[in-house]
């Protein structure tokens, strides 16, 4: 049983409760009468606000998907990458053309290519083909299979003419055949010259390829985005004149595949959420035009929370790429809350203004709390070592910063402005 004191003391923690409840309602109540007072300088400040950072982030907002970049700078694991990238991995750019048969005319548009390709000051050199050593190690060197055959008979036939007798002639012709079929494949690197030394032809005669090593690094995709996009523009002026299609492989072409799926992922996943939202919204609520306001208040916070990530960070990973649809699904709650309650009070019979200031009294202390807590939980990824996920808090913080802002401000000052029913 509790004494009196402990009693005291019980009820001293409930009023000290009571007192802090009261005083976020209060505030709560005062940020009602402001809205109302200035709705419509806090619609329009908001909507200058979201069109000008929204295009300016959706616009400008780079995607950089290569993942050594977001490893923890001084760990093993990221010297490791680094090194890879650096020593073990070649910015090389590998152009096909389809002849279809017209090796000459389809070495005349290589050879236009390759000289408007060096004028852009981004190649470093063109590849020989006469050299087997690099077209092994970029997996462009092959033999005839019959010719390979051929050279690998003759070879255990003289193996066991020499176990029977070294003087045997056929031993000796044996070895004049592989001796003659090696000769012919070296001699059709070597004997090549001129131009023809830069072109790979295919056995089919359908194919011709060149092998450009960039001056850049694989792993700046600034670079290599640049580097395509003004290769792209040169092939696309060539393959009007000649023809010919000509398509582009290789690591820098990977590379640069790679970031534009993050980007192209970046939009789907947001454009995704904001659909799908928008039509759980329609279908919750009987009221279109009360649905139709939470989808503008989602819009306007997405739009401003994208320039602000632009003016951070200027750029997104492979790790924050589907940072909008987390926050769009977080940041909703809000403005429902917020709707729901001014509605609850609309439909008792209140006018506007009574029911968006008792609306945001009763809402805005729970979620003050609410963001609050979720903020907190986001900001301690900043604690770990690895950018990517540093910036993902980071991120996911802003942007549920900016949805309690907008859905306490804009949609009650938007309410306020044409009443909802």
């Amino acid at each position: 049983m509790l004494g009196k004191k402990g009693i005291c003391c019980l009820l001293h923690k409930r009023g000290g409760l009571n007192l802090y409840t009261m005083e976020i309602e209060r505030v709560g109540l005062k940020i009602g009468k402001f809205v109302y007072k200035y709705r419509s300088y806090i619609f329009f400040i908001f909507i200058a606000g979201s069109i000008l950072l929204g295009m300016i982030g959706f616009l400008s907002l780079r995607v950089d998907s290569e993942i050594t970049k977001i490893a923890p700078k001084d760990g093993f694991f990221s010297e490791q990458l680094r090194f890879l990238s650096k020593k073990l991995s070649s910015n090389n750019l590998i152009v096909v053309l389809n002849c279809n048969g017209n090796v000459d005319e389809g070495k005349k548009a290589l050879e236009e290519l390759k000289m408007r390709f060096e004028k852009t000051g981004f190649v470093h050199e063109v590849l020989k083909f006469t050299n087997p050593e690099l077209m092994i190690k970029y997996g462009l060197f092959s033999l005839n299979v019959e010719n390979l055959s051929s050279f690998v008979r003759n070879y255990d036939r003289m193996k066991m003419e020499l176990e029977k007798n070294f003087i045997d002639f056929r031993l000796w012709r044996n070895l004049g055949r592989m001796l003659y079929i090696l000769q012919s494949a070296v001699e059709k690197y070597i004997n090549e010259k001129g131009f023809s030394e830069y072109v790979l032809v295919s056995p089919d005669k359908k194919l011709l390829l060149m092998n450009f090593i960039l001056k850049g690094s694989i792993v700046d995709v600034d670079f290599v985005s640049r580097c395509i996009k003004e290769f792209k523009r040169i092939a696309k002026d060539i393959e009007k004149k000649s023809g010919f299609k000509i398509r582009f492989t290789g690591s820098a072409m990977s590379t640069y595949e790679a970031n534009i799926q993050v980007r192209e992922d970046f939009l789907f996943t947001t454009l995704f959420s904001v659909v799908a939202i928008s039509l759980l919204l329609l279908l919750a609520y009987s009221n279109f035009l009360a649905a139709l306001y939470l989808f503008f208040s989602m819009v306007v916070a997405l739009g401003i929370s994208v320039g602000i990530f632009y003016f951070l960070f200027r750029e997104i990973n492979i790790v924050t790429a589907f940072v909008n649809a987390m926050i769009l699904g977080l940041g909703i709650d809000y403005g429902i809350h917020t709707m729901t309650k001014v509605q609850e009070y609309m439909k008792k019979g209140n006018d506007v203004r009574n029911s968006v200031e008792r609306g945001l009294k009763e809402v805005f202390g729970p979620a003050l709390v609410s963001a609050l807590t979720t903020i907190t939980a986001f900001l301690a990824m900043v604690i770990g070592g690895s950018k990517g996920f540093v910036q993902l808090g980071i991120m996911l913080a802003i942007g549920i910063s900016v949805f309690f802002v907008t859905m306490t401000l804009f949609l009650p000052a938007m309410i306020s402005m044409v009443r909802v029913k």
